[in-house]
């Protein structure tokens, strides 16, 4: 951590620390020149792994998208190189925190989801998929409620230079966040412009209910067998307003190589306020000095007694439930709401060896490899997995080895931008 009043460059003066991230630190810092305050996000110099230069070759690439922190420069020290942006406000994390019980209203919920749409739509646009989708990666303005997308470390470009999208890679590792991750991303596939949508659909759920059924999970591998469990309507939004259960179906719906229609993602949620007759002029709850009562689920799944369950509703079901030895388990499927056919071995949580879970590609089941490693909890920052290719085996289960980087990084971190945009609310 640098010190207060420390200089960068003979320009840039450190007022006060703003959080620390999984890669560095992020810092509130004063221009000398001009007096107005900034952003700065510094990394070590020696890091193992430099995010900080692929999130500059982004920013650079995207300097007038209306969607991402205006990026000012970007430099280097003895020690540290830096990134410096405008300032932006509170990420939607601490937001849905603050409330009473820790959720929305469905109006917020659905103007939130039209511009966190338009923000992808952004970054999609660039030729870019994220891959780190979650509520504390969008923030406010700095002093108004536009919406902004931030933090591109793990964004990567998945376009050629005309236009098209790449192929798959063959296990690359995991990437994002335990809570929010893709199934995909648990199965160490390679990642696409659905698998941001998956992120997405999970934090609109989590911000209007304010839970996930995997919640209490603590160990990534398990998040993941509960996620595969967690695909159709019965199992994920039920009870929910009938745009997560379109959008739901639309994800499932995407190919890996196919662009996301963002118009009609947004049509969702535009149509849903309009037949409950929600004025799209309402002001955010936070802005409200009385905030509307928060949704109310029309099933068990989201109710207030699963809020209050230590087990997550979706493992309530003894034949859904982790066997402490090889077991068959029926899984749902990915692209059928009724279809248990396929039985998945699951094993023991001290076995090295873990199951294969349903594959995201339509019509299929999954033939990936499992996954293993450390306790990493769902609130945890990034991590970056590289997992090599396994030998073939005979076994039905795939033993791999997993190497993994990972450290803390909590949420609430600010960082920077103000720059208006016609479409946010």
């Amino acid at each position: 951590m640098l010190a207060n009043n420390s200089i960068l460059k003979d320009r840039w003066k450190i007022v006060k620390p703003l959080g620390q991230g999984a890669f560095g630190s992020i810092y509130c810092v004063s221009d000398l020149e001009s007096g107005q305050l900034y952003a700065a996000k510094l990394e070590r110099r020696d890091s193992k792994r430099s995010v900080l230069k692929i999130e500059v070759a982004f920013m650079r690439k995207v300097r007038k998208c209306p969607s991402v922190p205006a990026y000012i420069t970007c430099g280097t020290t003895r020690s540290y190189n830096f990134l410096i942006e405008e300032m932006c406000g509170t990420n939607l994390g601490v937001l849905r925190k603050s409330r009473p019980e820790q959720r929305f209203s469905l109006t917020t919920v659905l103007k939130l989801g039209i511009s966190m749409v338009a923000c992808m739509k952004d970054v999609h646009a660039a030729g870019y998929i994220h891959r780190d989708i979650k509520p504390s990666n969008f923030v406010l303005g700095h002093g108004n409620n536009r919406v902004y997308i931030i933090d591109f470390g793990l964004a990567r470009k998945n376009t050629d230079a005309e236009g098209n999208i790449l192929p798959a890679r063959k296990n690359p590792g995991f990437r994002g966040t335990a809570r929010y991750a893709s199934v995909a991303s648990h199965q160490c596939k390679d990642l696409s412009i659905r698998d941001d949508y998956w992120s997405l659909l999970y934090l609109m759920i989590e911000m209007l209910t304010g839970f996930l059924p995997w919640r209490r999970l603590k160990d990534r591998e398990r998040i993941g067998e509960m996620k595969a469990m967690c695909t159709t309507h019965d199992t994920l939004t039920s009870g929910l307003p009938s745009c997560f259960e379109r959008l739901l179906n639309y994800i499932k719906g995407l190919a890996f190589t196919e662009k996301a229609d963002h118009e009609r993602i947004q049509s969702f949620f535009v149509e849903e306020m309009r037949a409950r007759s929600l004025p799209i002029s309402t002001e955010y709850d936070w802005s409200q000095t009385h905030p509307p009562m928060p949704y109310q689920p029309t099933t068990a799944l989201y109710s207030r007694d699963q809020r209050l369950m230590r087990r997550p509703s979706c493992v309530s079901d003894p034949n859904l439930r982790r066997p402490s030895s090889l077991n068959q388990v029926h899984l749902p499927s990915v692209t059928s709401p009724t279809a248990h056919t396929d039985a998945v071995p699951i094993v023991s949580v001290r076995s090295p060896s873990v199951a294969r879970l349903p594959s995201l590609e339509r019509n299929t089941f999954s033939t990936s490899t499992g996954f293993s490693g450390e306790y990493i909890s769902p609130e945890s920052p990034r991590v970056v997995v590289e997992t090599p290719s396994p030998p073939v085996a005979p076994s039905p289960l795939k033993h791999n080895s997993t190497t993994m980087l990972c450290s803390p990084r909590p949420h609430g971190s600010r960082h920077a931008h103000v720059h208006a945009h016609g479409t946010r609310f």
